[in-house]
C-alpha cells in the first residue's frame, strides 16, 4: 500500500513538473518573441530614418501587421510609414508573411557565409541542430533553382519573348566590378508569362553576343517557334534575332524609344516631342500611324534631323504592334513587363554592392524568377486572346503559323 501511494505521488511530481516546464518553455517562447518584437521595430525604424533622409521625406505613423518567424508568430509588428514614397525594408519584405529557415540558410549563404559558420549561427542564436554537411546539401538545392530557370524544357511555341537585362555590382575579393543580368519572357498560347532564361555576366553593359547566348540557350530547351520579340534598340540585335527566330517579328519597345527621344532634344522640347510621338503610338491602324509620323517629321526633322533620320530607319520595328487587335497591342509595344520582374529582383538584391560572385547573382536571380513563376497568371484579356487565337487557326494552315 506504502509502495503504491509514493508510486501515486511520484507520478504526480512528474506531471507536475512536466507541466511546470511546458509552461516555462511557453513563457520563454513569448518573451524570445517580444525580444525580437522589439529588435524588429527599432530596425524598421532604423531604415526609415536612413531612406527619409535619401528620399527628403517625412514619417507617417504606423500600421501593423502579423510576421511568423522560427520564434513564433510576431503579433502586430509596428511597421513604419513614409509619407510621399514606400517604405522598402530589408529586415521584413512587404508582402512577406513568414521567414523560412531554408530562406534564412539561403540568404547567409549569399552573404558568403561558409556551412560551418551557418551551423553554429543555427545552433548558437536559433537553437536549432543541423549539421554542416546537411546546410551544404540545403546549399547545393541553389543549383536545383538555377536549372530549373535555366535548363528545364520549354514547349515548342511562343506567342512573344522579351528580352532585357538589368545592372547590378558585383563584388570579387576585395574590388567591386560591374555586371549585367540578361532575362528573357515569354508569353505562352495559354496566357501565361515566365521568366524563361537568365544569364548574369561580369561585363560594362548588354552586347549582342551575350543575348545570342540566351537565345541559343532558348533554342536548346525546346523554344523553336516565337511570333513576337520584344526588345529596346541594341545595336546588332535585330541581326542575332533573325539568325535563331528568323520567323518572329521584332518589335522595338516604345518606352526605349521615347527615352532616347528625351536624351537627343533639348529640354525645352521633351515634353512637345513626346506627345507628337506618343499620337503616333495611339494611332488606329498602321496607315493613320505612318500619315502622324509625316507630320511628326515636319514638325521636328528641322531642329532634329538626326534624330527623325533614326527614328524613320526604325519605323517598322517601332510600328510592328499595330497590326495586332488593339486590346493586344499594349503587351507587345513595350518591355514593361519584364521591367516589373526587375523591379522585384532589385528590392531583393538590393540597391547597393551584391556581396557574392556570379553564381551566387544567378541563384539569387532565379530565386526570385522561380517566385515569379509560381505566381504566374494570364494575361487579363485572356479571352479575348483566346478567342483571336482560335479565329486565327481556322483562317491560317497549321504548317504556316510563326
Amino acid at each position: 500500500m506504502k509502495n503504491t501511494k509514493q508510486q501515486n505521488q511520484t507520478q504526480m511530481n512528474k506531471d507536475t513538473n512536466e507541466i511546470t516546464q511546458e509552461e516555462l518553455f511557453k513563457e520563454l517562447r513569448k518573451k524570445v518573441a517580444d525580444v525580437v518584437k522589439e529588435f524588429f521595430e527599432k530596425m524598421l525604424i532604423a531604415e526609415r530614418e536612413e531612406q527619409k533622409q535619401q528620399l527628403g521625406d517625412q514619417n507617417n505613423g504606423f500600421y501593423t501587421r502579423a510576421v511568423h518567424s522560427a520564434f513564433g508568430t510576431i503579433e502586430d509588428l509596428k511597421f513604419p510609414r513614409l509619407r510621399r514614397h514606400r517604405f522598402r525594408s530589408k529586415i521584413v519584405g512587404f508582402y512577406q508573411r513568414s521567414v523560412l529557415l531554408g530562406d534564412l540558410i539561403f540568404l547567409l549563404t549569399l552573404a558568403g557565409k561558409s556551412a560551418s559558420q551557418i551551423s553554429r549561427f543555427l545552433k548558437e542564436v536559433l537553437q536549432v541542430q543541423m549539421s554542416a554537411s546537411t546546410i551544404r546539401r540545403v546549399i547545393s538545392s541553389g543549383q536545383e533553382i538555377v536549372d530549373k530557370v535555366t535548363k528545364s524544357p520549354l514547349p515548342e511555341e511562343a506567342f512573344a519573348l522579351w528580352l532585357d537585362g538589368i545592372h547590378l555590382h558585383f563584388r570579387q575579393g576585395w574590388t567591386t566590378i560591374g555586371g549585367v543580368v540578361l532575362v528573357a519572357m515569354a508569353m505562352f498560347y495559354d496566357g501565361t508569362r515566365k521568366v524563361v532564361g537568365i544569364m548574369p555576366a561580369t561585363t560594362s553593359g548588354e552586347s549582342a553576343n551575350l543575348y545570342e547566348d540566351l537565345l541559343q540557350n532558348l533554342r536548346e530547351r525546346g523554344l523553336k517557334k516565337v511570333e513576337w520579340i520584344v526588345t529596346d534598340g541594341l545595336k546588332g540585335l535585330d541581326t542575332v534575332i533573325k539568325k535563331h527566330y528568323p520567323m518572329a517579328k521584332h518589335q522595338l519597345c516604345t518606352v526605349h524609344v521615347m527615352r532616347n527621344i528625351r536624351k537627343r532634344v533639348q529640354q525645352r522640347d521633351v515634353q512637345g516631342i513626346i506627345t507628337d510621338f506618343k499620337q503616333i503610338l495611339e494611332s488606329a491602324t498602321y496607315d493613320e500611324a505612318i500619315e502622324r509620323f509625316k507630320q511628326f517629321r515636319s514638325t521636328w526633322q528641322g531642329k532634329y534631323p538626326r534624330l527623325i533620320k533614326i527614328i524613320e530607319g526604325q519605323l517598322p520595328q517601332i510600328l510592328a504592334h499595330m497590326e495586332l487587335p488593339p486590346w493586344l497591342r499594349k503587351y507587345v509595344r513595350t518591355t514593361n513587363v519584364i521591367e516589373r520582374f526587375m523591379r522585384q529582383v532589385r528590392e531583393t538584391v538590393g540597391r547597393g554592392v551584391l556581396t557574392g560572385s556570379e553564381y551566387r547573382t544567378e541563384v539569387l536571380v532565379c530565386f526570385v524568377a522561380s517566385e515569379y513563376n509560381n505566381r504566374a497568371r494570364k494575361i487579363k484579356h485572356v479571352a479575348l486572346y483566346e478567342q483571336w487565337l482560335a479565329e486565327r487557326r481556322q483562317n491560317k494552315p497549321q504548317d504556316e503559323r510563326n
